[in-house]
């Protein structure tokens, strides 16, 4: 059976249920349960998907447009590649 998780909100401290949109992402994040990780999408901040991957999430200014996001693919040793989805 599948436990509550701690996360971070724009609040403070969350607790997420099985099944909020977030979950699935934090448990993914936090497998060591440290309550750590974010659980909503923050602007300009880049939150690590894996050793050589981030996800960036950028406001869009036009009104009828939301944010948007953008992943990082690999390390400054490498270099790094900009993938934009929505151009995909």
């Amino acid at each position: 059976m599948l436990q509550s998780r701690r996360a971070l909100g724009r609040n403070g401290p969350q607790r997420l249920a099985p099944g909020d949109a977030a979950y699935a992402e934090v448990r993914k994040l936090d497998p060591q349960l440290l309550g750590n990780v974010s659980c909503e999408l923050i602007a300009e901040v880049p939150v690590r998907l894996s050793t050589r991957v981030r996800r960036l999430t950028a406001n869009n200014p036009g009104m009828m447009t939301g944010r948007h996001e953008y992943y990082l693919i690999g390390d400054a040793a490498t270099g790094i590649a900009v993938i934009d989805p929505v151009r995909c």
